[in-house]
């Protein structure tokens, strides 16, 4: 079992390709696009959500299956489709790229995973098990949830406006 880093990533500006827009594939474009990151989707069919955010300019669809080539230059992939053909194919073509992809739910075939996460306010708690148990990562999200209250959040932010006060 490999051990993941835990890393925080910037993707402001970056190009990020979602291949797959069901149900996972949505989440994921959600996720990157609160985080700033240059959003294309490569799906044969997409959820309302996608379709209305491409729409609105605030991501690029190509409605359509998976070509080689549709992650060229991107900073990183995400592969969210329950078709095992095309999720080795892009594996296949992110990891000779040298490209961080993965493939949700198939840790074998990721050299990133995602983690379960709480935020409040500027602050977010990361849970994860190395991919051995999503499920577990996220029952005890949902127990530190109860703990860790607005509060938290606002207090994050309170510090943020006075670090440069304190620094100086």
């Amino acid at each position: 079992m490999p051990r993941y880093l835990p890393i925080c990533l910037n993707l402001e500006g970056r190009r990020v390709v979602v291949v797959g827009a069901g149900h996972v594939g949505t989440q994921k474009v959600r996720d990157l696009r609160d985080c700033g990151a240059l959003v294309h989707v490569v799906s044969p069919r997409a959820s309302e959500e996608v379709r209305r955010l491409a729409s609105e300019g605030r991501i690029t669809l190509a409605e359509r299956r998976y070509r080689e080539g549709d992650i060229s230059g991107a900073f990183l992939v995400v592969v969210a489709t329950d078709d095992p053909e095309t999720n080795a194919a892009v594996y296949a073509e992110a990891t000779a790229a040298g490209q961080l992809v993965n493939v949700c739910d198939d840790p074998p075939h990721s050299n990133y995973i995602f983690a379960s996460r709480i935020e409040r306010g500027p602050l977010t708690v990361s849970i994860f098990t190395h991919g051995t148990s999503p499920a577990f990562a996220r029952r005890v999200r949902r127990e530190l949830e109860a703990w860790l209250g607005p509060e938290y959040g606002e207090l994050a932010e309170l510090l943020a406006e006075l670090r440069p006060q304190v620094k100086a």
